[in-house]
């Protein structure tokens, strides 16, 4: 007899697995889908691995196998990594390997029972059961919502032990499925005219369709219907007699579908580039796991190497995976990607419809692309083959993943990864992320350098090129000069000039909206999102008051909430101010703005940018969108609105992002051979990030940083954790904290392992619930964690941003 050990997708989190029978003849394997009992219900569940004894004396039998959806033997194991690592149920990391939309819930159903000896009920049982009872079959969630009484699930289950309900468990419907078209297609040989009679020859819309099936093709119902007007009734004696049959055939959905590009070829490389190929090809051809931490400077042709790399891996019969960390970068990567290796390039990202996602899934599973360009989820695809992940932009933290755990980070996964599938790992950037270039700095990556900026020549080849000159610009001593704008003389100076010149410029402040809050100018305070207590940020366009930790909205109000009569007054900036103020300044200048209240599509970011590009405006304004690696020859001035947001930021990683930032945006000035400056505006104009940027010297700030961190035990030098309890009680939040620091510093005894806290989190009321962080670190930190047990006002991120 067989058995399985199944990860089981259950209403409470399970890390462990879980025994099953495997009922004769039926053909069970690593990886499958299936069907268990678990309890009263049926639940879907992932098989880790087929054995000859259970892990448990008594089991129940496997109920059923989902055909069509298998995942990989690597994918397994990685799962099984993420669940320890991340400490997050089994299921949960098996979900993100999962054709998307394919998870099934458990619903529970109610049914009313007639019964004549009907027993005495409460009011509020008396109106579930007629709800119930007038709508023949009701779902809990439905009751919940039409009711909207409390305990209501507890009521139904009285009803039941009263024998006036029946409740039945099933599983929810997939969402992700294939679509299916349905075609006509003609079954007898001509001539028609002797199968259909002179009868049916009369009917001219269906004369019209067997003239064209005639032809020897085949058309979808869909177009018939819209062409001819024919319907399936209308076609039911034609396909009863065998002259016509319909088809069902699975049609993918390609998000690629429209996507026009002309095929290009390789540039010559430089001495540099050709050197970073030959290593990454070297450890290709070795089969030998490896990471290179690929540090070149904006503009360098980072890219290229990439190209070159995957050209290689795909003649040794490997696939490559491309990940990028936001959906605004795919649009450019795609097309020179795809121009590069015509019809082997596929895309996977949040951006795409559930239907397209789920066909990239099986696309990806049967090996149709050799190709995959996409966000951090593009990692858990079936990917067959791998040799070569390249995850561009490393220092990103959008890699980072936040809610729903696991709260994974795309480059400690990817590591994971390229090791049990022994692909090559290369990691790119302008500005790696300390821990990273730590590494490399200490031998357990490959650094490779590309220390200059290129840009093509006339001829087809490429040239050297400067970086942008970075002017620090002190807006104090603009405001003693009397100048109260936004825009420091210098920055308007040179964006004339640009503009005057035919060039483009973009402006950078890392903010949306009109206004950071609204202040009430009698009783001095803000206006606050009653969920959250934050200030709400003003949105003038929409004339909204909104939350960007809850996304809660309000109307703008006319006077103060709080003391009922103050005017209130905008105070800060936003992106939309920073637009607004652009067009009161240059009269008839075109701008676009560029940040996510414009970005609610994927395709939205393609054509801003396909617009900016074609010159159909000359200001660029947004937020960290515009640092993302994008490559606008026109662009010869950059404007960095306040360069002070997030280098003050109560993080010690701050320093680190707002140099990132910051140099990625100041690269986006002066690729094409007119050249670029940077003008940074902020308060203080010696703050080590600035004084780095200035000089474009990442390893000045390197230096500066492991200096700080070293002796605190911060990344690289120690692993970090960080456990947040949320709950509506705030007594409880900050009790329940103070006694988990006590546990775990117990723990932590004679560890070189520290437990700091409890700190009330910023905000301290998100969506309702006061939240407060313990804070651990240290070396091996999940050592301790593994061995408490948390509730669920509880959640655990390893490797947390901040």
């Amino acid at each position: 007899m067989a058995y399985v050990e199944v990860a089981v997708n259950s209403p409470f989190p399970t890390f462990q697995t879980f025994s099953y029978l495997v009922p004769q003849g039926m053909d069970v394997r690593p990886g499958d889908v299936v069907y268990v009992p678990f309890g009263p219900r049926i639940l879907q569940s992932v098989v880790m691995e087929v054995t000859e004894q259970p892990s448990y004396p008594e089991v129940k039998a496997v109920q059923g196998v989902v055909w069509g959806i298998s995942l990989l033997p690597h994918q397994l194991a990685l799962a099984r990594w993420l669940s320890r690592f991340y400490l997050a149920p089994l299921f949960s990391c098996l979900s993100l390997m999962m054709p998307p939309g394919s998870q099934q819930r458990p619903l529970t159903y109610y049914v009313a029972l007639a019964k004549e000896d009907f027993p005495p009920l409460t009011l509020n049982q008396r109106r579930l059961w007629e709800f119930v009872q007038a709508r023949g079959r009701v779902e809990v969630r439905e009751l919940t919502r039409a009711l909207r009484m409390k305990g209501t699930t507890s009521i139904a289950a009285s009803l039941v032990r009263k024998g006036l309900l029946a409740r039945s468990l099933e599983l929810s419907r997939p969402k992700g499925r294939p679509r299916i078209v349905t075609y006509i297609v003609l079954s007898t040989p001509p001539p028609i005219s002797q199968v259909i009679g002179p009868q049916l020859e009369k009917a001219r819309r269906l004369q019209g369709l067997l003239d064209y099936l005639k032809e020897g093709g085949r058309i979808p119902l869909t177009e018939a219907r819209s062409r001819w007007g024919v319907t399936r009734r209308q076609l039911a004696p034609l396909i009863g007699k065998g002259i016509l049959t319909l088809e069902e055939v699975p049609q993918p959905r390609d998000p690629l579908w429209r996507l026009e590009v002309e095929p290009s070829k390789p540039p010559q490389l430089t001495a540099h580039q050709q050197k970073a190929v030959e290593a990454i090809v070297g450890a290709l051809r070795s089969g030998e796991h490896q990471t290179f931490l690929v540090h070149g400077v904006t503009g360098s042709g980072k890219t290229e190497v990439y190209l070159a790399a995957i050209k290689e891996a795909l003649e040794m019969g490997k696939r490559a995976l491309v990940l990028v960390p936001e959906i605004s970068l795919t649009p450019q990567t795609v097309r020179r990607f795809a121009s590069r290796f015509p019809g082997q390039v596929t895309i996977f990202h949040s951006g795409l419809t559930l239907g397209e996602q789920y066909d990239v899934w099986q696309t990806v599973r049967k090996g149709e692309r050799g190709i995959v360009i996409g966000t951090r989820s593009a990692l858990f695809l079936p990917i067959a083959h791998l040799g070569l992940i390249i995850m561009d932009e490393e220092h990103e933290w959008a890699y980072k993943q936040q809610d729903p755990p696991p709260r994974y980070h795309a480059r400690r996964v990817a590591e994971e990864l390229s090791r049990i599938t022994g692909a090559v790992l290369v990691l790119g950037s302008a500005t790696p992320s300390i821990e990273s270039y730590h590494k490399a700095r200490q031998g357990h990556y490959t650094l490779l350098e590309l220390p200059h900026r290129l840009r093509p020549a006339e001829n087809g080849t490429v040239i050297l090129s400067p970086l942008p000159e970075v002017e620090v610009i002190d807006m104090r001593q603009e405001l003693q000069k009397g100048n109260t704008s936004i825009f420091s003389q210098r920055l308007q100076d040179a964006m004339q000039a640009a503009l005057q010149a035919g060039e483009q410029v973009i402006l950078f402040l890392n903010r949306r909206g009109s206004a950071a809050a609204l202040q009430c100018q009698a009783c001095g305070q803000a206006v606050v999102c009653s969920g959250c207590r934050v200030p709400y940020t003003v949105h003038q366009l929409e004339e909204r008051l909104v939350c960007h930790y809850c996304s809660r909205t309000r109307r703008i109000p006319q006077s103060c909430p709080t003391c009922g009569n103050g005017p209130l007054r905008a105070i800060g900036i936003g992106t939309q101010r920073v637009e607004e103020e652009v067009k009161r300044l240059f009269t008839g200048v075109s701008t676009l703005r560029w940040d996510r209240d414009v970005t609610r599509h994927w395709g939205d970011h393609l054509r801003i940018l396909e617009a900016f590009m074609r010159k159909e405006a000359q200001v660029l304004v947004g937020t960290q969108m515009l640092a993302k690696g994008l490559d606008l020859p026109w662009v010869t001035v950059t404007g960095i609105v306040m360069a002070d947001i997030g280098i003050h930021a109560p993080d010690f990683r701050s320093a680190e992002r707002g140099y990132q930032v910051l140099e990625q945006v100041a690269g986006r000035a002066g690729r094409g051979p007119r050249g670029g400056r940077v003008i940074v505006q902020t308060y203080n104009p010696a703050h080590p990030a600035l004084q780095a940027l200035v000089k474009h010297d990442y390893n000045a700030l390197y230096l500066k940083e492991i200096s700080v961190r070293q002796p605190l035990l911060y990344p690289p030098f120690g692993e970090l954790a960080r456990l947040t309890i949320a709950h509506p009680d705030q007594h409880q939040a900050k009790a329940q904290a103070a006694a988990l620091v006590s546990r775990l510093r117990r723990l932590a005894l004679s560890r070189p392992i520290y437990v700091l806290g409890p700190i009330p989190a910023y905000p301290l009321r998100l969506r309702g619930r006061y939240r407060w962080h313990v804070l651990i670190k240290g070396e091996e930190v999940t050592s301790i964690l593994g061995r408490i047990e948390l509730s669920a006002w509880w959640s655990v991120d390893v490797d947390p941003l901040s």
